[in-house]
């Protein structure tokens, strides 16, 4: 099973390997695969928000739209939960164990990475 989750990842090939941290290492190994991989679900899980909240996303303007992405995730403790289980859903034994050392950390990379993939694509959320 564990080779089957990491073989369905998505190679990411801008990522240029340099001296990083063992984080950041992760980071870009492990979380970017994924939540690329996820891709779909994040856009999924933030549009079922807008139904919930009956928000016309098409009406705000960009910057306003990035500014509602960021709040909304960082405040909505329910929607940040589903998007951290659609990440940790596809680790790996290992990478949850590893996970679990730095659990703080890595939430706050895959919120972080979300909201810019998230902004990056405003156009499918309309």
């Amino acid at each position: 099973m564990p080779n089957s989750k990491i073989s369905i990842r998505p190679i990411i090939t801008t990522i240029q390997p340099s001296s990083v941290t063992s984080i950041e290492f992760f980071q870009n190994q492990t979380l970017r695969p994924i939540i690329k991989l996820q891709h779909a679900i994040v856009i999924s899980l933030f549009r079922n928000i807008l139904i919930q909240k009956k928000r016309n996303f098409t009406e705000l303007d960009n910057s306003v739209k990035k500014e509602f992405i960021t709040n909304e995730i960082r405040k909505n403790i329910p929607l940040r939960n589903q998007l951290l289980g659609s990440i940790l859903g596809m680790f790996t034994e290992d990478e949850f164990i590893r996970y679990t050392t730095f659990k703080s950390d890595i939430d706050r990379r895959v919120i972080n990475i979300c909201i810019e993939r998230l902004h990056n694509s405003l156009e499918q959320l309309n």
